[in-house]
């Protein structure tokens, strides 16, 4: 009998958005770009005040920059072709295609890792942004940089295996099968699992497939799985504790009330112990739907960025020159509806069933704060710019989870040094998250109202300053032993 686990949603029409994994061939000319573009210094030579100032030699800039990114690509993927073009750079346009495939290969390897290139993909992308200009193309003799993303169907239907998406095992092949602390319970999943995955290469090997060609396919549904989940899991791990230690309608002791006062300990808000319990619920659950569908937004606002009619204009935000695209209405749609599914799902919790709140003006009655979400101004110039915010979720989350469960194992020098100085364990999971729950959702964190408050994206902002101020926490010792380092981790690879 095999072991039971909740399998992730999976629709095989899904797979006309999602990307296909790097061959090990296209992982060496991804390495090869990302180390170029490491090594670019594109945007701090483009996106300057005085060029702001003078658009035609702005271009002339913009245009040398990406025709010696180009060069670079062709000398470091194949010599012969770099030569060619710097004796002849009229020629450039011969090696759109090649060009193009190396590029869609970045790409790609971003869109399925999120978290990679952290400091250097932005202007990457500010780099094809600008050579969709007209007057930037012309003088690259009307290259193109960009091409669609190679998607599982794609690549399934060049291949005549489109009827492996259909699957009925699917599901199973494409499930990372979970933490089980039953070691042999564990096993017997992973054998059944790897047992069904083989028995499906098996099936279209016959046929004349190449076993590495359907493993391919599958695992690059399961990637796409695994970030959901790795994503996800944090923030479900964190609302399953919040609803287990705190009740929104009964205040245990002052130290545990959740109430936060406008100008007090740097708050911006003035919540009351319910309102703040509900506000911090809401907001992890809007975080937890937009991580549930992040690759369905990220193609949109990737979509919205590189398309040659959507300008944008360079603006200074107060933090230095930003690339502002009001018109994010595709990527603004995604965001909204996820915040209308948000509403919905919370209207429908047990706790608003039990309890009668006033109704808020413009408002369900039941959603807390602000519904405003900055898209395409000074705060969040770009929909890209509004993700990125996204993927840093994890590494929130996941450092508080781990600080809860060694708390829970209870080892037996930390239990004894618990007990000293915060009574119990259980106690100091309360005090950390009541902690967390007040000053990490307090609308602190930014110079002004739109900056941070209640506002969608700013509920992020209050949050990264409280992981700015961890150190300075009573309870900052018991991380340490836990093991944290801190919440930020490489920026690069």
């Amino acid at each position: 009998m095999p072991v039971r686990y909740p399998l992730a949603p999976y629709a095989s029409q899904s797979t006309k958005n999602l990307p296909i994994r790097l061959s090990h061939a296209e992982r060496k000319s991804m390495r090869l770009l990302s180390g170029i573009i490491k090594t670019m210094c594109y945007t701090d030579r483009v996106d300057t005040g005085m060029l702001a100032a003078k658009p035609t030699k702005r271009k002339q800039i913009q245009t040398t920059e990406i025709f010696n990114f180009c060069f670079s690509v062709l000398v470091g993927s194949e010599f012969n072709c770099g030569i060619d073009i710097s004796e002849h750079p009229s020629k450039l346009k011969r090696y759109e295609n090649k060009l193009c495939a190396l590029i869609e290969r970045l790409r790609r390897y971003k869109f399925l890792n999120p978290d990679r290139l952290r400091m250097d993909y932005t202007k990457f992308l500010f780099m094809l942004q600008d050579s969709l200009e007209e007057n930037v193309s012309t003088g690259l003799n009307d290259i193109r940089l960009i091409s669609s993303i190679q998607t599982v169907y794609d690549f399934c239907d060049s291949r005549g295996m489109t009827d492996l998406l259909e699957e009925k095992s699917l599901p199973l092949c494409v499930t990372p099968v979970p933490r089980i602390a039953n070691r042999d319970l564990l096993n017997k999943a992973l054998r059944h699992k790897g047992a069904v995955v083989r028995g499906v290469i098996r099936k279209y090997t016959s046929r004349g497939i190449s076993e590495s060609d359907v493993e391919r396919a599958l695992y690059s549904i399961a990637d796409i799985k695994q970030f959901d989940i790795e994503n996800s899991q944090p923030i479900r791990d964190l609302l399953r504790r919040i609803k287990a230690n705190f009740s929104p309608f009964r205040i245990e002791s002052e130290e545990l009330n959740l109430g936060i006062l406008a100008n007090s300990e740097r708050s911006r808000l003035t919540h009351s112990h319910e309102q703040q319990f509900f506000f911090v619920v809401q907001t992890l659950t809007f975080w937890r739907n937009i991580l549930d569908r992040f690759h369905g937004i990220w193609a949109t606002a990737e979509a919205e960025m590189l398309d040659s009619t959507n300008s944008y204009t360079l603006r200074d935000s107060g933090q230095g020159l930003q690339r502002i695209q009001t018109n994010c209405v595709k990527t603004f749609e995604e965001i909204q509806s996820v915040l209308a599914h948000t509403i919905e799902e919370v209207v429908g919790e047990e706790y608003w069933t039990n309890h009668e709140t006033p109704k808020r003006e413009n408002s369900t009655g039941k959603w807390i704060g602000s519904k405003k979400i900055h898209i395409g101004d000074e705060q969040v110039p770009n929909g890209m710019f509004f993700l990125d915010k996204y993927t840093q979720i994890c590494r929130i989350l996941n450092p508080i989870v781990r600080v809860l469960e060694f708390i829970e194992r209870e080892d037996a020098f930390t239990a004894t040094f618990i007990r000293t100085k915060w009574q119990s364990g259980a106690h100091l999971t309360r005090l950390i998250l009541a902690d967390f729950m007040r000053q990490g959702f307090d609308g602190s964190g930014g110079d002004t109202w739109d900056d941070a408050g209640s506002c969608i994206d700013g509920r992020l902002t209050s949050t990264w300053n409280w992981c700015n101020e961890i150190a300075e926490k009573e309870f900052y010792p018991i991380f340490r032993l836990a093991g944290f380092s801190s919440f930020d981790g490489g920026l690069g690879e």
